[in-house]
């Protein structure tokens, strides 16, 4: 039961309240920790990218408490460098990063579009080999957003996610049909 309070009531109360007091100090650990990253040089120039970062470490730890807890986490794409900053990262990548961490075995990743297509955006590719989904990059058939989606898969299926999805989230029951259906609706990749 919450305790009576004066005032509104804050996020960090709310966990309190919800996982106890242990749990809130175990809220301020870090999740994520990330190194601020320039942008590639052209010319011989590094463009700073302003508050831009890439993983370098993720501790589930406090994501396992809430598991544990019943809670489903919602997780913001920010991480703390080591100056205690903090730092955008790619949502994709970090949702890769937290399912190798978590030794997840899915990964679904909701996008608006239907899944990893071919070059002419005709045909959705419903299954795919790491090794397929490798080939289609270079092949330069999976372009502009759904590189980093694509490449966190890989790295994810690399590192023990047994199988990832990319689905369209603007469907309904979309979520549902990729997970209970044989051909499902999106992309699934897996090792083989």
């Amino acid at each position: 039961m919450p305790r009576e309070r004066n005032g509104p009531q804050t996020d960090a109360d709310s966990v309190e309240d919800r996982v106890g007091e242990r749990g809130r100090h175990r809220c301020r650990r870090r999740l994520a920790c990330a190194e601020r990253r320039l942008a590639r040089p052209v010319d011989d120039i590094d463009d700073d990218l302003g508050h831009v970062g890439e993983i370098e470490c993720i501790d589930p730890a406090i994501l396992n408490t809430l598991l544990d807890k019943n809670y489903i986490p919602v997780v913001a794409p920010i991480a703390i460098d080591r100056f205690g900053r903090s730092l955008n990262i790619n949502a994709d990548t970090a949702a890769g990063d937290i399912a190798i961490s978590l030794k997840s075995y899915k990964l679904v990743n909701m996008t608006d579009v239907d899944g990893v297509m071919d070059a002419n955006r005709t045909k959705v590719f419903r299954k795919l080999s790491i090794g397929e989904a490798i080939s289609l990059q270079k092949s330069g058939a999976i372009g502009e957003g759904m590189i980093p989606k694509v490449s966190s898969i890989i790295k994810a299926v690399e590192n023990g996610v047994c199988y990832a999805h990319i689905i369209n989230g603007n469907i309904e029951h979309n979520l549902i049909l990729e997970l209970f259906t044989r051909d499902g609706v999106g992309t699934m990749i897996s090792m083989k």
